[in-house]
Protein backbone atom coordinates (compact mmCIF):
# COMPACT_ATOMS: atom_id res chain seq x y z
CA UNK A 1 0.00 0.00 0.00
CA UNK A 2 1.16 3.64 -0.95
CA UNK A 3 1.82 5.75 1.93
CA UNK A 4 0.61 9.09 1.72
CA UNK A 5 3.18 11.62 1.63
CA UNK A 6 2.52 15.55 2.93
CA UNK A 7 4.16 18.12 0.69
CA UNK A 8 3.21 19.06 -2.85
CA UNK A 9 6.35 20.34 -4.34
CA UNK A 10 9.93 21.07 -3.40
CA UNK A 11 10.53 23.64 -0.55
CA UNK A 12 12.37 26.62 -1.91
CA UNK A 13 13.19 28.49 1.84
CA UNK A 14 12.70 27.78 5.26
CA UNK A 15 13.27 25.21 7.98
CA UNK A 16 13.38 21.65 7.05
CA UNK A 17 11.01 19.51 8.83
CA UNK A 18 13.01 16.15 10.23
CA UNK A 19 11.34 13.14 8.65
CA UNK A 20 11.35 9.67 9.62
CA UNK A 21 13.42 7.56 7.22
CA UNK A 22 11.29 5.42 4.86
CA UNK A 23 11.81 1.62 4.43
CA UNK A 24 13.47 0.57 1.30
CA UNK A 25 11.10 0.76 -1.70
CA UNK A 26 11.29 -2.10 -4.84
CA UNK A 27 12.87 0.57 -6.74
CA UNK A 28 16.03 0.20 -5.04
CA UNK A 29 17.87 0.95 -1.71
CA UNK A 30 17.10 4.08 0.61
CA UNK A 31 19.92 6.54 -0.58
CA UNK A 32 19.48 7.46 2.89
CA UNK A 33 20.49 4.28 4.50
CA UNK A 34 23.39 5.32 6.45
CA UNK A 35 24.76 1.42 6.50
CA UNK A 36 25.37 2.17 1.97
CA UNK A 37 28.15 3.26 0.80
CA UNK A 38 28.52 6.87 -0.31
CA UNK A 39 28.28 5.02 -4.15
CA UNK A 40 25.58 3.07 -3.50
CA UNK A 41 23.68 5.84 -2.21
CA UNK A 42 24.38 7.82 -5.65
CA UNK A 43 22.70 5.15 -7.12
CA UNK A 44 20.05 4.40 -5.73
CA UNK A 45 18.90 8.22 -5.54
CA UNK A 46 20.13 8.07 -9.31
CA UNK A 47 17.65 4.70 -10.44
CA UNK A 48 14.61 6.76 -8.17
CA UNK A 49 14.93 9.94 -10.26
CA UNK A 50 15.28 7.98 -13.56
CA UNK A 51 11.71 6.29 -12.51
CA UNK A 52 10.49 10.11 -12.17
CA UNK A 53 11.53 10.64 -15.63
CA UNK A 54 10.01 7.90 -16.28
CA UNK A 55 6.88 8.79 -14.96
CA UNK A 56 6.69 12.39 -16.12
CA UNK A 57 7.41 11.07 -20.22
CA UNK A 58 4.25 8.72 -19.49
CA UNK A 59 0.82 10.07 -21.06
CA UNK A 60 -1.89 11.51 -18.66
CA UNK A 61 -3.96 7.99 -19.07
CA UNK A 62 -1.23 6.04 -18.42
CA UNK A 63 -0.09 7.79 -15.35
CA UNK A 64 -3.92 7.96 -13.90
CA UNK A 65 -3.55 3.96 -14.48
CA UNK A 66 -1.34 3.69 -11.87
CA UNK A 67 -3.46 4.50 -8.70
CA UNK A 68 -0.46 6.69 -7.54
CA UNK A 69 -0.65 9.39 -5.02
CA UNK A 70 -1.99 12.97 -5.20
CA UNK A 71 1.25 14.28 -3.86
CA UNK A 72 3.38 12.12 -6.59
CA UNK A 73 0.48 13.34 -9.57
CA UNK A 74 1.18 16.97 -8.62
CA UNK A 75 5.10 16.93 -8.23
CA UNK A 76 4.95 15.26 -11.77
CA UNK A 77 2.82 17.96 -12.90
CA UNK A 78 5.02 20.69 -11.36
CA UNK A 79 8.27 18.67 -12.85
CA UNK A 80 6.63 18.80 -16.26
CA UNK A 81 5.96 22.47 -15.98
CA UNK A 82 8.94 23.65 -15.14
CA UNK A 83 11.64 24.88 -17.74
CA UNK A 84 14.41 25.94 -15.77
CA UNK A 85 17.09 23.79 -15.53
CA UNK A 86 18.02 24.29 -11.53
CA UNK A 87 14.13 24.07 -10.53
CA UNK A 88 13.81 21.33 -12.88
CA UNK A 89 16.84 19.61 -10.73
CA UNK A 90 15.49 20.26 -7.14
CA UNK A 91 12.20 19.20 -8.17
CA UNK A 92 13.62 15.75 -9.49
CA UNK A 93 15.10 15.11 -6.79
CA UNK A 94 11.74 16.09 -4.89
CA UNK A 95 10.30 13.81 -6.92
CA UNK A 96 12.60 11.02 -5.82
CA UNK A 97 12.03 11.96 -2.48
CA UNK A 98 8.61 11.05 -2.56
CA UNK A 99 9.22 7.76 -5.06
CA UNK A 100 11.14 6.31 -1.93
CA UNK A 101 7.88 6.14 0.11
CA UNK A 102 6.22 4.00 -1.82
CA UNK A 103 6.27 0.19 -2.75
CA UNK A 104 7.13 0.23 -6.37
CA UNK A 105 7.12 -3.42 -7.17
CA UNK A 106 3.93 -3.18 -9.04
CA UNK A 107 4.37 0.25 -10.49
CA UNK A 108 7.95 -1.13 -12.14
CA UNK A 109 6.04 -4.11 -13.27
CA UNK A 110 3.52 -1.84 -15.31
CA UNK A 111 6.28 0.95 -17.07
CA UNK A 112 7.68 -2.85 -17.86
CA UNK A 113 4.29 -2.95 -19.64
CA UNK A 114 4.01 0.50 -20.81
CA UNK A 115 7.63 -0.37 -22.69
CA UNK A 116 6.87 -3.34 -24.08
CA UNK A 117 3.46 -1.84 -25.62
CA UNK A 118 5.42 1.21 -26.98
CA UNK A 119 8.30 -1.27 -28.54
CA UNK A 120 5.01 -3.19 -29.88
CA UNK A 121 3.53 0.13 -31.79
CA UNK A 122 6.57 1.49 -32.65
CA UNK A 123 7.11 -1.93 -34.67
CA UNK A 124 3.74 -1.93 -35.99
CA UNK A 125 4.89 1.22 -37.65
CA UNK A 126 7.61 0.43 -39.34
CA UNK A 127 5.88 -3.00 -40.72
CA UNK A 128 3.43 -0.74 -42.25
CA UNK A 129 6.08 1.57 -43.72
CA UNK A 130 7.91 -0.95 -45.07
CA UNK A 131 5.14 -2.77 -46.80
CA UNK A 132 3.97 0.42 -48.22
CA UNK A 133 7.76 1.36 -49.96
CA UNK A 134 7.43 -2.51 -50.83
CA UNK A 135 4.18 -2.20 -52.66
CA UNK A 136 4.83 0.99 -54.44
CA UNK A 137 7.91 -0.58 -55.61
CA UNK A 138 6.57 -3.92 -56.67
CA UNK A 139 3.43 -3.44 -57.25
CA UNK A 140 0.84 -5.94 -57.77
CA UNK A 141 3.34 -9.11 -57.21
CA UNK A 142 3.67 -7.46 -53.54
CA UNK A 143 0.64 -7.12 -53.25
CA UNK A 144 -0.45 -11.00 -54.12
CA UNK A 145 2.43 -12.12 -51.72
CA UNK A 146 1.18 -9.92 -48.80
CA UNK A 147 -2.81 -11.12 -49.34
CA UNK A 148 -1.61 -14.60 -49.27
CA UNK A 149 0.23 -14.42 -45.98
CA UNK A 150 -2.59 -12.35 -44.73
CA UNK A 151 -5.35 -14.82 -45.68
CA UNK A 152 -5.70 -16.85 -42.73
CA UNK A 153 -7.03 -13.58 -41.30
CA UNK A 154 -10.75 -13.32 -42.93
CA UNK A 155 -11.53 -10.38 -40.77
CA UNK A 156 -8.34 -8.40 -42.76
CA UNK A 157 -8.86 -4.74 -43.38
CA UNK A 158 -6.71 -5.46 -46.73
CA UNK A 159 -8.48 -6.09 -50.04
CA UNK A 160 -7.19 -6.37 -53.63
CA UNK A 161 -9.35 -3.60 -54.76
CA UNK A 162 -8.79 -0.92 -51.74
CA UNK A 163 -5.21 -1.47 -52.00
CA UNK A 164 -4.96 -1.29 -55.63
CA UNK A 165 -6.78 1.58 -56.15
CA UNK A 166 -4.69 3.82 -52.92
CA UNK A 167 -1.56 2.77 -55.57
CA UNK A 168 -3.04 4.20 -58.65
CA UNK A 169 -3.80 7.22 -56.64
CA UNK A 170 -0.20 7.63 -55.01
CA UNK A 171 1.25 6.85 -58.83
CA UNK A 172 -1.37 9.98 -59.80
CA UNK A 173 -0.45 12.11 -57.49
CA UNK A 174 3.32 11.74 -57.65
CA UNK A 175 3.47 12.28 -61.43
CA UNK A 176 0.72 15.64 -61.02
CA UNK A 177 3.28 16.75 -57.97
CA UNK A 178 0.44 17.02 -55.32
CA UNK A 179 0.58 15.98 -51.96
CA UNK A 180 1.05 11.95 -50.85
CA UNK A 181 -2.37 12.02 -49.00
CA UNK A 182 -3.03 8.60 -50.43
CA UNK A 183 0.20 7.45 -49.32
CA UNK A 184 -1.09 8.47 -46.02
CA UNK A 185 -3.85 6.81 -46.31
CA UNK A 186 -2.38 3.49 -47.56
CA UNK A 187 0.08 3.89 -44.62
CA UNK A 188 -3.19 3.90 -42.39
CA UNK A 189 -4.28 1.23 -43.67
CA UNK A 190 -1.57 -1.33 -43.49
CA UNK A 191 -1.12 0.22 -39.77
CA UNK A 192 -4.98 -0.73 -38.67
CA UNK A 193 -4.15 -4.20 -40.11
CA UNK A 194 -1.30 -4.74 -38.39
CA UNK A 195 -2.94 -4.28 -35.45
CA UNK A 196 -5.27 -7.20 -36.26
CA UNK A 197 -2.96 -9.08 -37.18
CA UNK A 198 1.29 -8.21 -37.53
CA UNK A 199 1.68 -8.06 -41.62
CA UNK A 200 4.58 -10.62 -41.95
CA UNK A 201 8.08 -10.59 -42.81
CA UNK A 202 9.09 -8.88 -46.13
CA UNK A 203 9.77 -11.02 -49.05
CA UNK A 204 13.53 -11.64 -49.57
CA UNK A 205 14.84 -9.50 -52.61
Amino acid sequence: MVRKSQSRSAPSTGVTAVEVEPPESAAGPNPHDKSLSRTKRKEASKALQQMGQRLAALKPQQRASLSLDADILAAIDDLNSISSHGAHKRQMLYLGKLLRRIDASELIIMLEQFDQQARQLTAGHQRAEQWRDYLLEHGDQALQSLLAQQSANHNSLLTSQSVRALLRQIQQQQQAGKPAAASRKLFRLLHAADQQQPLPVLPSA
